[in-house]
């Protein structure tokens, strides 16, 4: 039958932005999903709006008391059933093709260990991110966009991407698909590493087996002024 993918997505107080990310998981086109929502101790309408999609079969739900974000992605992991697994972070979405084209990537290459594809910035809308006010256009009447992509980024895009991954991290964690085997050989999320947890994993993961990249815009990443990634104190010292 079709691959099953298994996507974790970890939501603590983003119930604004947390139906997106389950809409666009349950939306996948030409794969099995499975959804692990896991409320990290929500103090917000996040239950509520999980309740919301309760009478879909593909949707699983489980609470625990706040434990953080890598505790909360490896309880997700612990209750997953697919052989291919992604990680989506609540306030993030998916085009409705990302897990199909990486699970047939993965499933053509069984040495592969992970897929990694573009992504879209937008705002807290949902909206493209624009950095310049939209009277600036380019040559084409098009507004400029706060847009890059990883393949203008001067890396190893596939293959042994470990020595690029060495010198920082260059995707958001929704981007990759992995699969199960590399988990159960490499480990799960350290919980000490909090923001820096998904780049300690795909590091362990390029050290032992290839990656490839797909240059196709398949993930929303959402820029909107509260997430982990602007805490410097913590990304730091994680970093550390």
């Amino acid at each position: 039958g079709m691959t099953k993918v298994s996507i974790i997505i970890p939501a603590y107080n983003q119930s604004r932005f947390l139906g997106r990310a389950i809409e666009s998981s349950l939306g996948q086109a030409g794969v099995e999903v499975e959804v692990i929502v896991v409320d990290d101790g929500s103090t917000d309408a996040t239950p509520d709006l999980i309740a919301r999609f309760r009478s879909d079969p593909r949707l699983k739900a489980v609470r625990q008391p706040n434990a953080g974000l890598p505790a909360a992605r490896n309880r997700g992991l612990a209750e997953a059933t697919g052989q291919h697994l992604c990680f989506l972070d609540s306030d993030d979405f998916y085009h409705p093709e990302k897990c199909a084209k990486q699970a047939s990537l993965l499933d053509a290459n069984p040495e592969l260990g992970l897929v990694y594809c573009d992504f879209t910035t937008v705002d807290e809308h949902g909206n493209r991110l624009w950095i310049y006010p939209a009277a600036i256009r380019d040559e084409h009447g098009e507004p400029l966009a706060v847009q890059t992509s990883i393949s203008q980024l001067a890396r190893t895009l596939s293959g042994n991407i470990f020595p690029a991954l060495a010198l920082g991290g260059y995707f958001p964690p929704h981007t990759v698909m992995i699969r199960r085997g590399v988990l159960e050989a490499v480990g799960t999320f350290d919980l000490e590493l909090g923001g820096h947890a998904d780049y300690d994993l795909w590091l362990r993961a390029a050290a032992r087996y290839p990656a490839e990249y797909l240059d196709e815009k398949l993930a929303y990443y959402r820029d909107w002024g509260a997430s982990m990634s602007k805490n410097l104190d913590h990304m730091t010292r994680t970093r550390i």
